[in-house]
């Protein structure tokens, strides 16, 4: 979505309109480590801005959860690997996983659903009667 709309969550978790909200107020912000170091400074509009950011993260999560519930939940991007607090503040149930990266949230999904389906065709090779 390009929207760029209030709502719209790729205004709120992805770097490059993070980076683009933050320039209109500090022009000198060039990436999400610029916000970061700003946030780690106290800057009020980073604090701002990272609050917002595990805010729509968590509504998405959420709804996620609700309407698909889905085993796992696979979080990656720049932003998620420049915030490692995000951490502290996702539900410790173990069904949600961070990736640094793209390549690694999608060698991880591909490896959760192989492993899953190889277990299931040995519980159902257990599980099948044996001629005797």
């Amino acid at each position: 979505c390009e929207c760029g709309q209030y709502g719209c969550a790729q205004l709120h978790l992805v770097e490059t309109y993070l980076v683009k909200r933050a320039k209109r107020i500090d022009p000198a912000i060039r990436s999400m480590d610029g916000i970061v170091a700003a946030c780690e400074q106290h800057v009020t509009w980073a604090e701002v801005m990272v609050s917002d950011f595990k805010r729509h993260l968590l509504l998405l999560i959420v709804l996620l959860e609700s309407f698909f519930d889905p085993a796992y939940i696979i979080v990656s991007g720049e932003v998620v690997s420049k915030l490692k607090e995000l951490v502290d503040m996702l539900p410790p149930d173990g069904r949600i996983i961070l990736a640094e990266d793209y390549e690694g949230a999608a060698l991880r999904g591909v490896s959760i659903i192989a492993m899953q389906q190889t277990l299931l065709r040995r519980l159902s090779e257990h599980d099948e009667p044996t001629a005797e």
